[in-house]
């Protein structure tokens, strides 16, 4: 259900009235029982806004603990779109009545297009009722309405027009509730007095809150004076008598309101008096902050305040933009600029402890400076928060594509040649994780522009390095190698111990590909010295871990098993969980093409207690291989569909990714020898569309060294047909 009103006119009042009585499992009014078993609030000028990733893991809150951990576990996979994962998330809500509250959806629109802004939301919202039926029901109010998703399955939505104020004698009695002690005249007010009030206001809740606003802060008017003053209001009303309102005020409490339309979320009063001590440094804003509540001019929540949206853009409409110089003189000028810079400088100061940031509201700080010192224009400044929390918090927590956003944000703002390539390398590194491989290159390609530019060459052999990354993964290994050399180069020329490292163990990885393993094994033994050297373990867990993988190239199982067995000894000591998967995977699968099933199957089953995506597909792959060799068709049968569908996955996401196109092909291979239906038609297809991506010696030799371990279950020769498409050779 979507509420469209202008400002003012009770759309969220109405709502969360609806949702209070809910709470209680009854409609408001005395009407019937109706039970909910949840209910999500979500409101955009909060320090919890409406967004994709608070709307999942809310949702997932109302789950039990072991279901929501499966949701969330796959919400960190980057190749999971967000209409999967709401599907994924809906079906845990069969039945029941879950609601969802999206306040001040305005903000999200474009008043031009009329389109939500914030993509993966969009999706969401459209998977919501495109799914089969469920429980969670969502209701948005906004001033704006979002017409595209409005047409979207429009049988399955209500859209609510909220164009009329309270009828009689509703908005007499909100007037009286107002005056619960009498003192402003509204509670023994003649009717006629009331009805009038009603009309003049057009019975808007905020504009009736407005005019009794104005009787509390000026207490020699009356009701009949504001009656004579308001015979031509405007069509405004709401915007008119919030002014007339906040004017009544004195200069003080004028102020104090003003200081608090600028923070975007519910502050505290001593956030408020943190603004405004260079003009009044003895101020104490909670008293008057309190009393304004009662006025009705300010909302406070769980210790908190903030303005109805009405009255704060009124009350930042009466501030000076001012410009960047304002903050040089003491004291500075009263203007946006000077109390943004101050309300982002509060944000810095309130910052929560490194160790305690655990989910985006403990970022909320963090996030809240972004939001002002991007809206003051201080782009490069907003960056260098964004820079803090993007790589080791919201991208390690899944957000990937909340970071896309935040970067994109900033995108032809920045000035400082150094911002510039960072916001540019940080959002390539969103896009690639997420697959979006042409966006992530232009990008970076732009970044390694300006780091030349600016003479910069760390940024330089790291903005190489990640393209090489890219076109990497594009399947593009000659240019990829091409990359890697170059950055490797300018990581020597500076010094940089730990980049030669990578670029070296890199390119060893990128020859492997090309099955030219002595000369990777060279290059990735000269980048576990250096490694070692240095005493960066992590390098030293991924070396270990790519030279068990060339050694099982060429057939040395013992050597390979012994680099395998180190890299996860290393991989445990430092407790990360994507080499504690990925070396666990690679010694199951050498194990598995030496004939050791059983040692296979007993390294798969701890493989499966790291939950690092990438590796799942591969691990359940294994697992069905060995299955199948055990003689255990239906537990095999079972590993290949996990595999097929983690592999399709990846693959709505990016399909061009040729790894999981193989692994889908081989999979759909061991599926057909487990019976009764036969897949090789559609495995030499998978194979077909991975080979037209790559066909390098190494990549195709692991996948028919795979093909080549499910043929003990192949006695009748069934997959023959499908090696030529494996390897490439179809006429």
């Amino acid at each position: 259900m979507t509420v469209v009103g202008r400002g003012g006119v009770g759309k969220t009042a109405m709502v969360c009235r609806l949702l209070k009585a809910l709470e209680t499992g009854r409609l408001s009014d005395d009407f019937d029982e109706l039970g909910v078993d949840g209910i999500v609030y979500l409101r955009t000028a909060s320090a919890h806004p409406v967004n994709f990733p608070n709307l999942f893991t809310d949702l997932c809150r109302l789950l039990s603990s072991e279901t929501a951990e499966r949701l969330l576990r796959r919400y960190r996979e980057p190749h999971t779109s967000p209409t999967e994962l709401m599907l994924a998330l809906l079906d845990a809500f069969p039945a029941g009545r879950s609601v969802v509250l999206l306040d001040n959806f305005e903000d999200l629109v474009d008043p031009d297009t009329e389109e939500i802004t914030d993509i993966a939301l969009d999706e969401a919202l459209r998977a919501l009722m495109s799914a089969p039926t469920h429980g969670v029901k969502a209701i948005i109010t906004t001033r704006v309405a979002p017409r595209p998703l409005l047409l979207h399955q429009p049988a399955r939505q209500q859209r609510i027009n909220l164009d009329e104020g309270l009828p009689s004698p509703y908005a007499e009695e909100l007037l009286r509730a107002r005056d619960s002690d009498g003192t402003l005249g509204l509670k023994s007010a003649p009717e006629a007095q009331l009805s009038l009030a009603r009309e003049r206001t057009r019975g808007y809740p905020r504009a009736l809150e407005a005019l009794a606003a104005i009787l509390s802060a000026d207490r020699n008017t009356s009701l009949p004076d504001i009656l004579d003053q308001t015979a031509q209001l405007p069509h405004n009303v709401v915007e008119a008598l919030v002014g007339q309102a906040f004017h009544r005020l004195d200069p003080h409490t004028q102020q104090i309101l003003q200081a608090l339309a600028i923070y975007p979320v519910p502050v505290a009063a001593v956030a408020v008096d943190y603004l405004l001590q260079p003009y009044e440094p003895a101020v104490n804003a909670a008293p008057t902050l309190a009393r304004l509540v009662n006025m009705q001019f300010v909302r406070r929540d769980a210790g908190r305040y903030y303005l109805h949206q009405v009255d704060r853009d009124y009350a930042l409409g009466l501030i000076p933009i001012g410009q960047p110089g304002d903050g040089n003189t003491h004291p500075p000028p009263f203007t946006r600029h000077v109390l943004r810079c101050r309300g982002a400088d509060y944000f810095t100061q309130i910052r929560t402890p490194r160790d305690e940031w655990k989910t985006l509201d403990d970022l909320a700080p963090q996030l809240a400076e972004f939001e002002l010192r991007y809206q003051n224009e201080t782009y490069d400044a907003a960056a260098q928060v964004l820079f803090g929390i993007d790589f080791k918090y919201l991208m390690h927590w899944g957000h990937y594509r909340y970071v896309a956003d935040l970067h994109g944000r900033l995108q032809g703002h920045l000035t400082n040649p150094f911002t510039i390539f960072g916001s540019k390398n940080n959002l390539a590194e969103a896009h690639r994780v997420l697959g979006e491989f042409p966006k992530a290159i232009t990008l970076l390609e732009q970044a390694l522009a300006a780091s030349r530019m600016t003479g910069d060459q760390a940024n330089e052999s790291v903005h190489l390095g990640n393209l090489g990354n890219c076109y990497y993964e594009s399947g593009q290994i000659s240019r990829a190698i091409e990359l890697y050399e170059q950055a490797l180069a300018v990581a020597r020329q500076v010094g940089d111990r730990q980049g030669e490292a990578a670029y070296l163990g890199n390119l060893g990885n990128r020859y492997s590909d090309l099955g030219l393993v002595p000369r990777a094994i060279e290059l990735c033994e000269q980048a576990l010295a250096i490694n070692r050297e240095i005493g960066y373990r992590y390098g030293e867990g991924s070396k270990l871990d790519s030279l068990g993988k060339f050694y099982a190239q060429l057939g040395e199982w013992q050597q390979a098993i012994e680099y395998s067995r180190q890299s996860i000894e290393v991989a445990d000591a430092i407790g990360s969980a994507q080499y504690q998967a990925m070396a666990r995977h690679n010694l199951a699968e050498t194990h598995l093409f030496a004939g050791d099933l059983s040692a296979s199957q007993e390294v798969i089953e701890t493989a499966r207690n790291y939950r690092y995506p990438a590796a799942q597909s591969g691990i359940a792959l294994v697992s069905g291989i060995a299955r199948l060799r055990q003689g255990a068709a239906p537990a095999a049968a079972q590993a290949f569909r996990d595999a097929i569908a983690r592999a399709e996955q990846q693959l709505e996401q990016t399909p061009t990714d040729y790894d999981a196109l193989d692994t889908k092909a081989v999979a759909l291979a061991g599926l057909t020898l487990t019976g009764p239906t036969d897949h090789s038609a559609d495995a030499a297809a998978a194979f077909r569309a991975a080979r037209k991506i790559v066909t390098a010696a190494g990549i195709v030799a692991r996948v028919q060294r795979q093909l080549n371990a499910l043929a003990p279950a192949d006695p009748t020769g069934t997959l023959q047909r499908i090696h030529p498409a494996a390897a490439g050779q179809e006429r």
